[in-house]
């Protein structure tokens, strides 16, 4: 709606021209602010009430100094950084993104309290969240300041000293001279800088985002040149303790120290490491920590009483682990350059003493020397930044050298990757699961035992089709193609079945034989049983291998009863 308004305060008068009614809202708040008749105030949601119940008090403080954040050069800066940084995780950036942008003049000191002193005004102390957002930086230094016996006075390290480790200024002379050190100190600390700067990686709490690793940033920006920039930040959620929120009320919350003593380094770290990844908030789980500590030690027995140990003869289901070992060196690489340190746990460690377990099943207890002694060694160095201390144990245990820090993370190899072994093992796995699933609804009821199960594969020409059909377009294509040939044609309601069921389910198996991988499991699959097993037998009365396909066998069962 248009209106035009002749607004009279007090002995002012605004005459507004034709305009609709939220614009007049902006022209008079402007004009009213402008004339003097008008001010902004901020108003809080409730009142702002001290821990001690004291009700808080609001202070314009006069003479403030403030960081200029939203100069339009320093955020260009700023943002420009932002973009040649990797953040942990990704979709924390977009809050980096939106405080960059809202960010503005940001009161930067105090009168009182704990804190640095603003060297050209100190009545005043600098604010904690706005000193030191440079200091890694001094990290890299601070073991020359601290160590005694280097003899540096901090009174002589002025400007000129730090422009010429931080940002190549000046000359080595001048600066040994004006410091009071020698010019091969001058020259390590510089080396230590450049060697750590830029940094890669700085991991804080996800409520840091809006003010502190923000500030970081556009310090960073405003002091260093661009090729010393931050390239990375690490976020996190607020830790819970046993999945509840850390409270002094409660007193639900451990020292580092604390942890160590109860539970040990190793056991400290890695339920530290499993707690939670991301922005979610991690927990620290009591129960996961104590328990941990067995499966460690089991981890270290295991290793020393099987490393080098075991048959020479290669199976296929030592090229399924081999292939399960490498996938499981990829994921883990990934989920740990990605920071997803759980994830790492999850598939570096958890899964892989699953697919352990299942290995040693299959081979009944007798694994392969080559393959057993692989598994143990990386399985040994994904573990080791979780817990060195036992790792290294495991390491002098099994004769390597140097310590194990000092060894190269294990190394995915492609071609370690085996399609075929694993379709196979995919495949034992599902007879045991049928096996298990038809016993149980057959014996119910009844006393019954195995006696022998006969298990029918596909014909080869059925794993001949599929073949043929796997890089058709659509069911058409592929039933056209299959009916050019004989064979097929002799087969063709088998045939419509096996290509409706693949385009169906869009997969098409990989192919292998069957018979074989069932041959190598039948002693596993016997003792797993209790029952002789016949694999293809000739022995055909149902003609069930004629309804079997590939992947998908035909499993006859014959039980003794005992009737009471």
């Amino acid at each position: 709606m248009a209106i035009a308004i002749l607004a009279i305060i007090g002995n002012i008068v605004f005459a507004i021209a034709v305009l609709d009614v939220n614009s007049v809202k902006k022209v008079i708040v402007t004009d009213f602010i402008n004339d003097g008749v008008a001010t902004l105030f901020y108003e809080l949601p409730g009142k702002v009430v001290c821990r001690c119940l004291t009700q808080g008090v609001v202070k314009i403080v006069s003479d403030q100094w403030f960081l200029a954040y939203g100069n339009p050069e320093w955020k260009d800066l700023a943002k420009k950084c932002l973009a040649q940084m990797n953040i942990y995780p990704e979709k924390a950036r977009k809050q980096f993104e939106y405080v960059l942008d809202w960010l503005k003049d940001w009161a930067c000191t105090r009168e009182f309290g704990l804190g640095t002193k603003l060297p050209w005004d100190e009545k005043w102390v600098i604010e904690s969240l706005s000193d030191s957002t440079i200091y890694m930086a001094y990290y890299v230094l601070a073991k020359y300041f601290e160590d005694p016996s280097y003899k540096i006075d901090p009174q002589k390290l002025d400007d000129y000293f730090f422009d010429y480790i931080y940002l190549k200024r000046g000359n080595i002379e001048e600066v040994s001279t004006k410091s009071g050190l020698s010019k091969e100190i001058v020259s390590d600390m510089k080396k230590e800088f450049e060697y750590w700067y830029p940094f890669e990686f700085r991991n804080s709490g996800k409520d840091l985002i809006q003010n502190h690793l923000s500030f970081c940033i556009f310090n960073h920006a405003a002091i260093f040149p661009e090729e010393l920039w931050p390239r990375g930040f690490g976020v996190n959620g607020w830790v819970l303790v046993d999945g509840e929120k850390m409270s002094k009320s409660k007193g639900n919350f451990y020292t580092i120290k604390q942890i160590v003593k109860i539970y040990g380094a190793d056991a400290a770290r890695i339920t530290l490491m499993n707690g939670g990844e991301g922005l979610d908030d991690p927990n620290w789980d009591s129960e996961f920590a104590r328990t941990i500590t067995d499966k460690l030690k089991n981890w270290q027995e295991f290793c020393i009483e099987n490393y080098g140990k075991g048959r020479t003869e290669k199976l296929y289901i030592d090229k399924w682990f081999l292939s399960v070992l490498d996938k499981t060196i990829k994921e883990t690489t990934e989920a740990m350059n990605d920071t997803n340190f759980r994830t790492a746990l999850s598939k570096g460690f958890f899964d892989l003493q699953r697919d352990l377990k299942w290995y040693l099943k299959r081979c009944l207890n007798s694994p392969n020397k080559e393959v057993i002694s692989e598994v143990i060694k990386t399985q040994t160095l994904i573990l080791a930044p979780f817990t060195p201390h036992i790792c290294e144990e495991i390491w002098e245990n099994l004769g390597f050298d140097p310590f194990i820090s000092n060894y190269p993370w294990p190394e995915y190899k492609e071609e370690m990757i085996d399609k075929i072994s694993e379709e196979s093992e995919y495949y034992v796995e599902e007879v045991v699961n049928d096996i298990r699933e038809i016993t149980n609804v057959l014996s119910r009821g009844e006393q019954k035992t195995l006696e022998r199960i006969d298990i029918f594969t596909a014909e080869n020409w059925k794993w001949d089709l599929i073949e043929l059909i796997k890089n058709k377009e659509n069911m058409g294509e592929a039933i056209k193609t299959a009916m050019l040939n004989e064979e097929f044609r002799k087969n063709g309601k088998d045939v419509n079945l096996i290509i409706q069921r693949c385009f169906k389910n869009r997969y098409f198996p990989e192919r292998f034989n069957e018979k074989e991988v069932l041959n190598e499991a039948k002693a596993f699959l016997t003792e797993e049983f209790k029952a002789e097993f016949n694999i293809d037998p000739p022995d055909d009365p149902g003609n069930d291998r004629k309804k079997a396909l590939p992947r998908i066998q035909i499993i006859s069962f014959n039980f003794l009863l005992y009737y009471n």
